[in-house]
């Protein structure tokens, strides 16, 4: 399939609009109905993940600060979604007029060159994302992170090992494609300085690769412990005895699917979930959504 639009970076603001948080959280539910319909008509288990699982059970949809949406699928489900996906909206393209109806997001497969992550996104096209601390790739648009769930070591050992490389890999990959000379902290602006040459001396796609070879050392279908390692942000915690088993949970209004041990799941990346965090721990991303002036009346 050809890879369409997914290449654009943002440019200036000059001519578009501002998101706010509401009206990025009303694009993203569009994203997430979209991808639910397309997974339910094909048999395609998918979960809420990390903070998306979290705003449904303690908020009934987004968590208020919030600014993305994650899913997760067993890895043979993720196959099923990126080849179906691809192949449909390949003939959708084929016939004109009918692709921006029947398929108005952009897939951006892990198989993708342009795509920096070990794991795929749904794209919003008619959206830009200017980045304070990255550099602007091909996923410089609001976007719904799909995690592929693959299976972990038995013993407790090997677990953390593998959560310990993953780590590393992600913060040489994150480095990889970040902007020198910028950061939250002093400290951080000091340390990317530093290390950025370092790290581009191996492409960015180089540790992407490393990434999903070693995540997928491991079936999904023969193990019994399983999380979405490929990323890996919650450490051990993610990683849990696997059950297939999903329910209906809402989301702001709407039924979604969820793993039916979403309490073991929140309760190891986050602890006392209930809880709301402190306002200084309330983290968004650092980034500015617009919309092209065409666009506007979609969200007003």
């Amino acid at each position: 399939m050809k890879h369409q639009d997914i290449g654009l970076k943002t440019g200036s603001a000059q001519g578009r609009r501002k998101l706010s948080r509401q009206e990025i959280q009303k694009r993203e539910l569009s994203m997430l109905l979209f991808l639910d319909k397309f997974c339910r008509t094909h048999k395609i288990r998918y979960s809420l993940a990390g903070g998306s699982l979290l705003g449904a059970v303690r908020h009934g949809g987004f968590i208020p600060w919030d600014d993305d949406m994650d899913v997760s699928m067993p890895r043979p489900d993720y196959e099923k979604f990126l080849r179906l996906y691809q192949a449909e909206s390949a003939q959708a393209a084929a016939k004109p007029g009918t692709a921006q109806s029947r398929f108005p997001y952009l897939l951006l497969s892990e198989k993708n060159p342009a795509n920096d992550f070990p794991f795929s996104k749904l794209l919003d096209p008619e959206t830009r994302i200017e980045f304070s601390y990255m550099q602007e790739n091909a996923d410089a648009h609001l976007w719904l992170d799909i995690f592929p769930i693959d299976g972990y070591p038995e013993k407790e050992a090997g677990i953390r090992r593998s959560v310990r490389l993953m780590r590393l890999l992600r913060f040489l990959l994150q480095l990889s494609r970040s902007k020198p000379f910028t950061g939250t902290t002093p400290l951080k602006k000091i340390g990317k300085t530093i290390l950025y040459p370092l790290t581009h001396l191996l492409p960015t796609r180089f540790w992407k690769e490393l990434m999903i070879r070693y995540a997928r050392r491991r079936s999904f279908s023969t193990s019994k412990n399983v999380g979405a390692m490929t990323w890996g942000l919650y450490g051990t915690g993610e990683c849990l005895p696997k059950n297939p088993r999903l329910i209906q949970m809402e989301f702001e209004g709407h039924k979604v699917l969820c793993t039916a041990v979403w309490d073991e799941y929140l309760t190891g990346i986050y602890g006392d979930y209930r809880t709301l965090p402190p306002e200084e721990e309330q983290v968004v991303h650092c980034m500015d959504v617009y919309l092209a002036e065409e666009n506007n009346h979609d969200t007003q």
